[in-house]
């Protein structure tokens, strides 16, 4: 397996380990895009947003992580349970993206979601 099957297979087992625990942590949708024609470079933001649900009550932090990817893409609220994603990206026809998760820490505990694919591009 690459980087990215290792990575889903440990995602899953943490997500099994969080399940155990009692604690289940989610995220929707698991994809973000957003796209602009023309223009000369500069930021995209995705169009819609991501949300991480927690089934306890309580204070939770967040911390937005990327997984893989393109490294000027990043998320807008990066401590935040809901965020927009952007990324630089340049004049001409071109494509950001990655991967991210949600590490959701509850009771000093880090649970990680399940991993969104983020793609912003740029059409001529």
């Amino acid at each position: 397996m690459g980087p990215l099957g290792d990575w889903c297979v440990l995602s899953g087992v943490l997500a099994a380990l969080a399940t155990q625990a009692g604690v289940r942590v989610s995220v929707s949708p698991t994809t973000a895009t957003g796209s602009q024609t023309g223009g000369g470079p500069g930021n995209i933001v995705t169009n819609n947003s991501v949300s991480v649900t927690v089934n306890v009550p309580g204070t939770h932090s967040y911390a937005w992580v990327k997984v893989s990817g393109d490294p000027g893409i990043e998320a807008t609220a990066p401590t935040s349970p809901t965020t927009f994603f952007r990324a630089f990206v340049g004049a001409g026809s071109e494509v950001a993206s990655g991967l991210f998760r949600c590490d959701v820490t509850v009771n000093g505990l880090v649970y990680p979601t399940g991993t969104v694919f983020v793609q912003l591009v740029r059409d001529l």
